[in-house]
Formats: C-alpha cells, structure tokens, sequence
C-alpha cells in the first residue's frame, strides 16, 4: 500500500510540475568497477544510483521543477512488482511517457541529465540520449567521472551547466528546450 501512494504522489507532483527533467543513469556501478583487479577499475569510482539520487534532490529544491529518477521513481511506479520482463517494458514507457518521461520533459521544456560514472556512458545511457534526440529534447551531460563514492549538492553547485540549469528555473523562466545556452547541452 505505501509503495501505491507513494506512485500517486509522484504522478501528482509531475502533473502539477513547472519544468520536468529526467535522469540518465546507470542502475549499479560498472562491472570493471566492482572488480579491484579490473585494469579499468577506479578505485572508489562514483555510484551511479545515489548520485542520480542526490542530483533529483538537488533539482527538486526548486519550486515547481521535478526530476524522473528512474532508479527510485519506477519502484514506487510499479508498485512493487516482480515481474523482470513486465518490469523492463513499463520501465522503457515510463521512460518515454508522457507522465513521467520524455513525453512530459518534452512538454514541459525540460531535458535529459545524463550522469556519467567511470567507465563511461553505458548503452543503455547511449540509447537514451538517442530517444531523447529523436523527440528533440536536449541532453545535459553530469560529468562524475572524477568524483569519489559519490556527487553532493556542492559538486553540482560547481558544475556550469547543472547550475545554470538551477539557475534558469530560479528565475522561473519558462524554459524550452530551444532556450537553454549551448554551453550545456551536448549534441547527440
């Protein structure tokens, strides 16, 4: 039941959202970088799934602004269930939803964050920023290749283009894709 209300209070805070973005992220660390012996291991390499966590709270501190963390959102979405080939597909239409996803990012002149960990973008990643291009939606590139365990608040603080994407909603301007500076998109 907790996992439902929990689904409701994200739909509701998406519909009622100004701007919505949505995260592009790897699930779990990279292979090579669970394996010290890896020769392309990073020792202490950023975690992917609580950095994505701590950039949708970073975000979501603005009023009216929402980031989809499909890392965490999609738990409460799915309201538990285990199904792993029902759970993959929703997780894709959630990703390309108009509730949640592209859909709603497109329409709300929001973009796509991809965060990038050692070793670099997966495919999954890649195939993202290519949905994301088809529907012409900008991707923002979070780079956390150099960051250890995992980014904070004060690391996207010193990020041009993650600031800059504050910066644009704390001016509650109404942001479409066209009007974000070309310094922080990457063209895919």
């Amino acid at each position: 039941e907790g996992a439902r209300m929990q689904g409701d209070k994200i739909r509701r805070e998406f519909a009622e959202a100004r701007v919505c973005h949505l995260i592009s992220t790897r699930f779990q660390k990279d292979p090579s970088q669970l394996d010290r012996h890896h020769p392309n291991h990073v020792k202490l390499s950023c975690d992917p799934f609580r950095t994505a966590e701590n950039l949708q709270r970073y975000l979501q501190e603005e009023d009216g602004v929402r980031c989809f963390n499909p890392n965490i959102d999609n738990a409460f979405i799915l309201e538990g269930h285990t199904d792993v080939e029902g759970t993959r597909g929703m997780m894709l239409i959630n990703w390309r939803s108009a509730e949640f996803g592209l859909g709603r990012v497109g329409a709300t002149g929001g973009v796509v964050l991809q965060v990038i960990v050692p070793p670099g973008p997966s495919k999954m990643q890649l195939a993202e920023a290519d949905m994301a291009a088809e529907k012409g939606i900008e991707v923002v590139t979070v780079d956390c290749m150099a960051y250890r365990s995992e980014a904070f608040d004060y690391h996207f603080a010193q990020m041009t283009n993650v600031s800059r994407l504050r910066q644009i909603a704390t001016a509650g301007a109404e942001a479409q894709p066209a009007e974000y500076p070309p310094d922080i998109v990457q063209k895919v």
